[in-house]
């Protein structure tokens, strides 16, 4: 199953053919890369699998977008609500919406430990596109029924090593700053 049928099917159409992150201009491509970046930074680094993710979704954006790739994980290192706010009023169809949740979601499950403050940044993201909570979960439920056929079809690629576990101590992630400037 490939991301156009996933979308298809969360979204209960037939048009898979129509998604492409081509599509939408390069300030909404770069908004989406960037939103994805900033949850790669969710334990402080962005590890082998995540990178893997970000260069694919790059390839998938364009050219314009995949020379300036490292640009935006650098520039998503450090949290800045004013980019973020930007970021996420950029996102407004509805396919490029659950597209977004789909790869956060890839994203967030790269390393095999799913953090809280990822999931708290998810939602976040989530609540602020508009995305209620049967949608969600619908992108979630869909997401691992994907990832599970894709570790199968594979065989889960064991060139990067599993995480010992997961850091939680202090505030020094992006992830974690982010949280607390919600909560707060």
């Amino acid at each position: 199953m490939d991301k156009k049928v996933l979308i298809a099917n969360i979204l209960g159409t037939s048009d898979k053919a129509d998604f492409s992150l081509q599509n939408f201009t390069y300030e909404e491509r770069y908004a989406y890369l960037s939103i994805v970046s900033s949850l790669a930074w969710a334990d402080g680094s962005i590890d082998g699998r995540e990178e893997d993710i970000l260069n694919a979704i790059a390839k998938d954006s364009g050219p314009d977008i995949e020379k300036n790739l490292q640009k935006i994980i650098n520039d998503t290192q450090k949290y800045n609500v004013e980019n973020f706010n930007k970021w996420v009023s950029m996102m407004t169809q509805q396919d490029m919406k659950v597209s977004l949740m789909i790869d956060m979601f890839q994203t967030a499950f790269a390393d095999k430990v799913y953090m809280k403050s990822e999931m708290i940044y998810m939602k976040y993201i989530a609540e602020k596109l508009g995305i209620g909570i049967v949608l969600y979960n619908d992108i979630l439920k869909n997401i691992q029924i994907f990832m599970d056929s894709k570790e199968e079809e594979e065989d889960f690629n064991d060139d990067y090593p599993l995480p010992t576990a997961e850091s939680t101590q202090g505030e020094k992630s992006f992830l974690q700053r982010i949280v607390k400037s919600i909560i707060n």
